[in-house]
């Protein structure tokens, strides 16, 4: 099989999803050390993106996704890419791709969208149902004659999240010097099922205040819905949301010591710039722990049972923080 020159790893969703491509593209650099590796993303997910060494450059849907076919076929043969593999099902964004008129065209013959638009299939067992997300896309790299399996605990040595920016000094004065920097991030605005803030009112209630150091993290959208309650707990926390551009608050969470939340962006970023992360899961087959796990060598969930996400237990979350050094 002829080596690719330049891929394109097409993902057009969240800021989780893309981090959970990192290892994806570290295995391609291991077998391919001379390709080229660009990322197909929203705007939304382009300074996460940057973050990881093992990617190249950064291509915007959003943007390329308003060009004519033919200023499109130009675009990308310009950029002179051989190979895309859209790890991302979305009739849309496989369309796109083939009207760029990449010549190699990976995606998985668990979609019917993919039949029609590419002309590579990954073929996955029917227990593509119970993997981590990192794992399927692994599935992917058959198409470029990448057979090798990796084992979870060995996916964090694929991430390659070396290119962070340097932290604004404000917003480094907004972490303690003498106590664990810990950050919860209730809510987000994309993902229905989440811990309630009674929960994490009791949790904030029972944290030892003289060794942890409580923020509170979230979108300006996020924050609007949680004003009340944060005024009801500011003695006991220090409120950090909507204060980021999302460079600053990746690099934030990397100087921080550990972070909780739903199964989100922040969840996943904290477990893959390396600090304590713990995920709060539902437990239906699309989003609970077994596929979403964060990757990191400090990562930690918690799963929930009968779709209720208050059977996890503030016992439950204060055993995983209180054992966080």
């Amino acid at each position: 099989m002829k080596s690719p020159k330049h891929i394109l790893i097409c993902r057009i969703d969240n800021i989780g999803d893309a981090i959970l491509t990192f290892p994806v593209c570290g295995v391609i650099k291991k077998y391919y050390p001379d390709c080229k590796i660009s990322f197909l993303g929203r705007s939304y997910t382009r300074d996460t993106i940057s973050i990881c060494e093992h990617i190249n450059g950064f291509l915007n849907y959003d943007e390329l996704k308003e060009l004519s076919v033919t200023e499109r076929r130009k675009f990308f043969n310009d950029q002179q890419i051989d190979t895309a593999i859209l790890l991302h099902v979305h009739l849309e964004l496989a369309r796109f791709v083939r009207s760029a008129g990449i010549k190699k065209r990976v995606g998985s013959a668990r979609d019917l969208h993919h039949w029609r638009t590419c002309n590579k299939l990954a073929f996955f067992s029917k227990k593509a149902g119970k993997m981590h997300m990192t794992e399927i896309n692994l599935k992917f790299l058959k198409g470029i004659g990448i057979h090798e399996h990796i084992p979870f605990q060995n996916f964090p040595d694929y991430l390659g999240v070396t290119k962070i920016v340097v932290l604004n000094e404000m917003y480094r004065s907004l972490l303690s010097t003498n106590k664990f920097n810990l950050i919860l991030h209730p809510r987000a605005k994309n993902h229905a099922q989440q811990w309630s803030l009674e929960r994490y009112a009791e949790l904030i209630r029972r944290l030892d205040k003289n060794r942890f150091h409580i923020m509170i993290s979230g979108a300006k959208e996020d924050r609007e819905g949680m004003l009340d309650w944060l005024t009801e707990h500011e003695k006991n926390i220090t409120d950090i949301s909507g204060k980021f551009s999302i460079d600053q608050f990746i690099s934030f969470i990397s100087h921080a010591d550990g972070l909780m939340s739903g199964s989100t962006g922040p969840v996943h970023i904290a477990a893959a710039t390396g600090i304590h992360a713990l995920g709060l899961f539902p437990d239906h087959k699309a989003a609970n722990m077994a596929r979403w796990f964060p990757v990191g060598k400090k990562a930690e969930g918690i799963e929930c049972t009968n779709a209720d996400m208050n059977t996890i237990s503030v016992e439950m979350v204060l055993e995983k923080i209180n054992d966080w050094k």
